[in-house]
């Protein structure tokens, strides 16, 4: 598995690892803080939750949370299964429709199930998350979908 890792200049034990998985190659992260162990998954590409596990391990880390940045299939596919692995799922409270029922609102008939997900945590506008050290601020950018969201650090 090809993957990229990022550190934080002014605060090296701070990390972004990105990994590509899934039918359309998309694109799975994991933000941690080396120094606590703690890490959030941000989206859930099909065939991606057994590439998460086994960085988790490689890193150490402990996930707790998966946060998606909007809720086409190919952004949450493995949700379910990351859900059952006791990470909590966030997401816009515009886009839950898509997680609660994911088969019925693709753009094309897929040749996979995608598993509901519930609950849902609802992230709103100037919503606050932390991981470690980080401070994520949320910022709704709908256009993508209605709930696209980004996660801004000052880091």
């Amino acid at each position: 598995m090809q993957q990229s890792v990022f550190s934080v200049p002014e605060a090296p034990h701070l990390k972004i690892i990105g990994f590509e998985a899934g039918p359309v190659a998309t694109n799975g992260y994991i933000i941690a803080d080396i120094q606590s162990n703690e890490a959030i998954i941000i989206d859930a590409p099909y065939n991606s939750a057994d590439m998460f596990e086994a960085i988790l391990q490689h890193y150490s880390l402990h996930a707790s949370a998966l946060w998606l940045t909007h809720s086409h299939w190919d952004h949450t596919a493995d949700a379910s299964i990351l859900q059952n692995k006791g990470l909590q799922v966030s997401c816009h409270q515009d886009d839950i429709y898509r997680l609660i029922d994911p088969m019925e609102h693709t753009l094309w008939p897929l040749p996979f199930t995608i598993y509901p997900v519930s609950p849902v945590e609802k992230l709103i506008e100037n919503d606050i998350l932390h991981c470690g050290e980080w401070e994520f601020n949320v910022v709704h950018t709908p256009g993508h979908t209605e709930g696209s969201i980004c996660f801004i650090s000052k880091k």
